[in-house]
This record gives C-alpha cells, structure tokens and sequence, in this order.
C-alpha cells in the first residue's frame, strides 16, 4: 500500500474517532442532565453506551491498520 493511500485511510479512522467521540460526549453529557433533573435517561444512556462502543471498535480497528501497514513496510 503507497503511503498516500495509508494515509487516507488513517485520517478516515480519525474522522470516525472524532464523529463518534463528539456524539459519545454529547449523549453522555444528556444523560447526565437528564439524570440530574430526575427525567428518563434511558435512550441517551444507551446511546451513549453504543457511541463509547463503536468508538472503541473503529480505535481498535484503526491500531490494528496501522501495526499492520508497518509492518508492509
């Protein structure tokens, strides 16, 4: 793989890092104020809950990428 190509594919990771990390923290800080004003937090907690999961996974999956693609060089 060319080193432009690996790096489009590393900034893709980091735009979805940073999609999902916004959407995480926002779902998280919802909760919270739900949570706070004695509401219903269901729904953003487990959205909240699923957007800390696929931000793990795309982390995960962007470590592997990257230990991979050095080790092709």
């Amino acid at each position: 793989m060319d080193g432009r190509r690996r790096r489009r594919s590393i900034e893709t990771y980091d735009l979805g890092l940073g999609f999902f990390g916004f959407f995480a923290v926002a779902f998280f800080a919802v909760s919270l104020f739900l949570q706070i004003s004695g509401r219903d937090p269901i729904w953003a907690s487990l959205s909240a809950l699923f957007s800390f999961a696929v931000l793990g996974a795309i982390w995960l999956f962007k470590r592997r990428f990257v230990q991979r693609s050095r080790d092709d060089v």
